[in-house]
């Protein structure tokens, strides 16, 4: 579907949220350029701006729904990608078959009607369940760094926060090294955070 300005989008978005019933999901995805984290941006702050807090809550990527921490960086922008294999006459086009998977980027938002576990706990102690705990666990928004000996990962954190966190092979393995040396971008990261950084990037 083509739309043409924000008021249409925004009409759109207005009426597929109306659809959705208490406990239903709408999920948005656009391309992973500027832009289409722009348009995602402009939704979640349209849920953030006109609807109570309790009315709905963000399940991903979203780890809380505070102001977003890279909108106003103006370089960076929330965005992951996928492995899609090719069809055969891609493959074909493009050489070697062995290099049949490509990476396409995508920015997307899931949102679920009703209060969410953020909005019943107060902290992640106090959520019963791991599924409620991991609405409080920070989201890998670039791929981990991996050094020798220590991993940094760039995470988005509640209450707003896009930070980095460093985890080190010296430090208890409760503290997630051997996870952080497979941690995929887009991943939660569940175990405590050792921020070195406050903001990720140096602008």
């Amino acid at each position: 579907m083509h739309l043409k300005g924000q008021e249409a989008r925004d009409l759109l978005i207005r009426n597929l949220w109306n659809r959705v019933e208490d406990g239903g999901v709408l999920v948005v995805i656009e391309a992973g350029t500027p832009t289409g984290f722009r348009f995602i941006h402009h939704i979640r702050e349209l849920f953030i701006m006109q609807l109570p807090e309790k009315a709905f809550h963000f399940v991903a990527p979203c780890p809380h729904e505070s102001m977003c921490p890279l909108a106003t960086t103006g370089r960076d922008w929330c965005h992951f990608h996928q492995g899609v294999k090719r069809l055969p006459h891609y493959v074909y086009n493009k050489g070697s078959q062995a290099r049949h998977v490509e990476w396409d980027k995508f920015s997307f938002l899931v949102i679920r009607k009703g209060e969410g576990p953020r909005q019943k706990y107060s902290k992640e102690e106090d959520a019963p369940t791991a599924a409620e705990k991991s609405y409080f666990w920070p989201r890998l928004l670039m791929p981990p760094i991996k050094a020798g000996g220590h991993t940094l990962v760039d995470a988005c954190s509640a209450p707003n926060n896009f930070e980095r966190l460093s985890v080190s092979r010296a430090k208890p393995h409760t503290m997630g090294y051997r996870f952080s040396r497979k941690v995929m971008w887009g991943d939660l990261w569940r175990f405590p955070k050792r921020v070195n950084r406050r903001n990720a990037r140096e602008y």
